[in-house]
């Protein structure tokens, strides 16, 4: 709109989370607080300029953390923002990537299947090892979530009980996440 902005980071110190942004119109008349974005445990960073005006920014989507596995472990996938009508919502079209061949995904999905025990899943904390639903994650946001259920359904133990309940869990942790609000899923 021709006034200047100004982004403020504010981190609450907290372990592994907390992170807010705050922007701020600087026109003639003095500052007006416009908008907040939390990015949790994200960072947010300017990536370049939208072609309507305004700048495109990445971050990630922190609704994974600590779900089924360590901090250290949880998918983070990329989010490219961008702000319409005054809110920062995903830019999908950005995000998309060409999907795999059907040969690299169940290599990929043969790989992560041995790490998987055939134990009942639970839903209990730390019952993997590697958080195999990332690579289903990245074919969400990347626009192919018809072939993130294919590699699901490729990676999930036949012997192992408990399929319904995951992805019943993870299409819940999908729904909740900050970018469901705006659109993604």
């Amino acid at each position: 709109d021709g006034n200047p902005d100004v982004m403020l980071e504010y981190y609450s110190g907290g372990a592994h989370c907390c992170t807010t942004y705050y922007f701020i119109e600087l026109p003639k008349t003095g500052p007006v607080a416009i908008r907040d974005v939390d990015t949790g445990n994200a960072g947010m960073a300017p990536i370049g300029k939208a072609p309507a005006g305004g700048l495109r920014f990445a971050t990630a989507d922190n609704a994974w953390a600590y779900w089924n596995i360590s901090f250290a472990g949880s998918p983070m996938p990329e989010v490219i923002l961008e702000f319409r009508n005054g809110i920062a919502s995903p830019n999908f079209d950005l995000m998309k990537k060409p999907a795999p061949s059907m040969p690299v995904l169940r290599r990929k999905a043969a790989a992560a299947r041995k790490n998987i025990s055939n134990a009942p899943y639970t839903g209990e904390f730390g019952e993997f090892d590697d958080a195999f639903w990332s690579e289903m994650i990245d074919l969400i946001f990347t626009g192919h979530e018809d072939l993130a259920w294919t590699y699901f359904d490729m990676v999930w133990p036949k012997a192992k009980p408990g399929k319904e309940k995951f992805l019943a869990d993870f299409k819940n942790v999908l729904a909740g996440s900050y970018y469901a609000e705006r659109g993604v899923h």
